[in-house]
């Protein structure tokens, strides 16, 4: 992927589903984006994006194919009942964000837009290109 804005980071102890690293933004107040070129055959699939929802701030994303917006969402678990309040970047943060039936063809171009907020980085661990319905 693409970079701007952002760095990667360790993650430890391991906790990210991409590996041992994650990426989260170089500051605090600074928009930031992550992009690349899909290699996948033409079709309809569900986009899923990993990140960590973290408690005292809410980061701002948004989803783009070929510069069009599929949607944007905030981190805002921290309001919702069940959610575990976690300032660390751990399996109590992690969540994701699907976006379903979207149409792609080989070579499209993939871009997540975020802006920070208070504490939260608006780390990303990865997207997910998924056959219709398959969940991972």
């Amino acid at each position: 992927m693409t970079l701007h804005g952002y760095r990667v980071t360790g993650v430890n102890p391991f906790q990210a589903a991409s590996g041992f690293q994650i990426v989260q933004t170089t500051d605090n107040s600074t928009a930031a984006s992550v992009q690349t070129k899909l290699d996948y055959p033409s079709g309809t699939y569900d986009l899923a994006v990993a990140y960590y929802d973290l408690f005292d701030g809410e980061a701002k994303y948004e989803l783009f194919l070929n510069g069009k917006s599929l949607g944007s969402w905030v981190g805002d678990l921290e309001h919702k009942l069940g959610y575990t309040l976690t300032r660390g970047i751990d399996g109590h943060s992690a969540t994701r964000v699907t976006f379903k039936d979207v149409g792609i063809r080989k070579g499209d171009v993939v871009r997540i837009e975020t802006l920070p907020n208070g504490r939260e980085t608006a780390p990303l661990d990865y997207i997910a290109v998924l056959p219709a319905g398959v969940v991972d």
